[in-house]
C-alpha cells in the first residue's frame, strides 16, 4: 500500500524556504532536496536529527530549516570538535557536562534527552569551513581512534549494532555505543577553468591540513578515509538521483559516512573567456566525470584533468586492487528510479497524473528545468518577477513525463512536482 505523498520541500520553514540570495545556478539546492527526500524516504523527521552547521553560504541552508530542528552553527571551522563533543555529551548524559541552556551544546542536550530519540547526526560544511580548521579536527579525531585501538577495545559493545570500528573506537571510553548514523556532507565550492580538452582546479580556500599532508580541498576522500567511515561518496549536482541513494543508505547505516559534492561556485570556459551558464555547469560535470577505478586514493585527486565520481567503503580506499568497490559504485547505474528515489516512486505508482507547480519568486532564471525537460512541458514566461528575473511557466502539462528532474536539479526547490489531485485541491482551497 502506498504511503501518502510528503514533497520534500514541504517540510522546509515557509517563511524563509529558501532566500534568492545565492548565485543562479547554485548546487546547494539540489543538495539540499535530495537529502531531504532520503529523510522522508527512511520515515525522518528533520527534528530527530542534530545538524551541525558550517560557515559561508551554508548559512542559507540554516534559515530554511524550521525551528523544531535542532541546529548547532559552527563559525570556526571546527565541525568535528563540536559534532564529537555533543554526541559524546549525550551519550553520558550527564548534564553537569552539558553547556548551560540557551548556549549551543545545552541547547542539543535539552532536545535529545533520554525522553527524545535521535536519529543521527547531519553535519554539513563547506570549504571556507576547511580552510579555517585546516582539518585539525578531523585529524585529532582520527587520532583518538588509532589511540583507542592501542589502548585496547571499547569497555562495552552492543551486539546488535551496525557501527562502523571507527565510531566504536572513537567512542570507546564511554558507557555504550552510538547507535545512530552519522553523516559529513562536504559541499566543495572549489572554481574551475576549463577549455576543450583540460579541467583545471582551483580555490582561494586552500591550505595546507595542519599535518601537512593533505592539500586542502583537493582530496577530501583521501583525508576522511582515516575516520573508517561505513560510506564514502564523492558526486556532482549532475548525479542527484546517486547522491539521494547514498544519503538514504548512510541513514540506515549506524557509523559515520562522508559524502563530497563538487559544485563549484563558477566554471570559467577559458576558450571563450566567460562563465558557463548553470544547464552548461551540467555538460562541464558530464564531461569531467568519470568512476573511481578501485587503484587508489590518489585518484580522487581534482587536479588530474577528472573528477572522480562514486560511492566506496571506506576500507576500499587503503585496499587497493580490490575492484569490490568500483562494482558498487557502477551498479548505480542498473538501479531503477522508483528505488533511488522513494518518494517519486510513490509518485509514480498512484493513478494520479503529475502536475507542475512553480513558485516564480523563488526563481532565478538559471533556465535548468528548460533544458533538462525533454518533454518540452515549459516555455519561459513573458514577463519577470519581483526580483526581476525571467522564470518558467508550465505549457504542455499533459505531455510531463514525471521524470523528477526539474526538481531535482532546481537550485532554488522553486519546482515541485506532485500528483494532481494535491494540486488541485491546494488551488480549490
Amino acid at each position: 500500500m502506498n504511503r501518502p505523498y510528503l514533497h520534500p520541500v514541504s517540510v522546509l520553514n515557509e517563511k524563509n524556504k529558501i532566500t534568492p540570495r545565492r548565485c543562479p545556478g547554485c548546487g546547494l539546492g539540489s543538495i539540499l532536496f535530495a537529502l531531504l527526500d532520503a529523510l522522508l524516504a527512511e520515515g525522518g523527521h528533520l527534528s530527530e536529527y542534530l545538524w551541525v552547521m558550517g560557515t559561508g553560504c551554508l548559512h542559507l541552508i540554516s534559515q530554511a530549516l524550521p525551528s523544531s530542528v535542532c541546529q548547532v552553527e559552527v563559525d570556526d571551522g571546527r565541525l568535528g570538535e563540536t559534532l564529537y563533543k555533543a554526541l559524546s555529551q549525550l551519550l553520558r548524559q550527564s548534564p553537569s557536562r552539558i553547556s548551560a541552556p540557551g548556549e549551543p551544546l545545552g541547547k542539543v542536550f535539552k532536545q535529545f534527552s533520554k525522553n527524545q530519540k535521535l536519529k543521527g547526526a547531519l553535519v554539513l560544511m563547506n570549504n571556507l569551513d576547511l580552510l579555517l580548521s585546516g582539518a585539525t579536527d578531523w585529524l585529532e579525531l582520527a587520532r583518538k581512534m588509532k589511540k583507542a585501538v592501542s589502548e585496547g577495545s571499547p569497555k562495552k559493545e552492543s551486539s546488535n549494532l551496525r557501527t562502523s570500528s571507527g565510531l566504536k573506537r572513537l567512542f570507546g571510553g564511554l558507557d555504550y555505543q552510538p547507535p545512530w548514523p552519522v553523516i559529513i556532507i562536504h559541499v566543495n565550492n572549489c572554481l574551475y577553468v576549463t577549455n576543450e580538452t583540460h579541467f583545471f582546479a582551483a580555490t582561494p580556500l586552500r591550505r595546507k591540513s595542519v599535518d601537512n599532508q593533505h592539500e586542502l580541498p583537493f582530496n577530501l576522500p583521501k583525508l576522511f578515509a582515516q575516520l573508517e567511515p561505513v560510506l564514502l561518496a564523492r558526486w556532482t549536482p549532475l548525479h542527484g538521483g546517486w547522491l539521494r541513494e547514498s544519503l538514504s543508505k548512510s541513514l540506515g547505516m549506524d557509523g559515520l559516512s562522508f559524502i563530497e559534492v563538487i559544485t563549484p561556485c563558477v566554471v570559467w570556459d577559458a576558450s571563450h573567456q566567460r562563465l558557463l551558464s548553470a544547464a552548461e555547469r551540467l555538460g562541464f560535470y558530464d564531461r569531467a566525470s568519470t568512476f573511481w577505478e578501485g587503484s587508489s586514493a590518489d585518484e580522487f585527486d581534482l587536479r588530474q584533468n577528472k573528477i572522480v565520481v562514486g560511492e566506496v567503503e571506506g576500507k576500499e580506499l587503503t585496499s587497493p586492487g580490490d575492484k569490490s568497490a568500483l562494482v558498487q559504485a557502477r551498479s548505480h547505474l542498473l538501479t531503477p528510479l522508483s528505488q533511488l528515489s522513494p518518494q517519486m516512486g510513490n509518485l509514480r505508482n498512484n493513478n494520479s497524473r503529475p502536475c507542475l507547480h512553480i513558485e516564480e519568486e523563488l526563481c532565478q532564471g538559471c533556465g535548468l528545468c528548460i533544458e533538462l525537460c525533454q518533454a518540452q512541458v515549459l516555455c519561459w514566461a513573458e514577463g519577470r518577477n519581483q526580483l526581476g528575473y525571467r522564470y518558467p511557466r508550465v505549457i504542455n502539462q499533459e505531455n510531463c513525463l514525471d521524470c523528477g528532474l526539474c526538481e531535482m536539479y532546481c537550485p532554488e526547490l522553486a519546482i515541485q512536482v506532485k500528483p494532481s489531485p494535491e494540486i488541485h485541491s491546494e488551488e480549490s482551497g
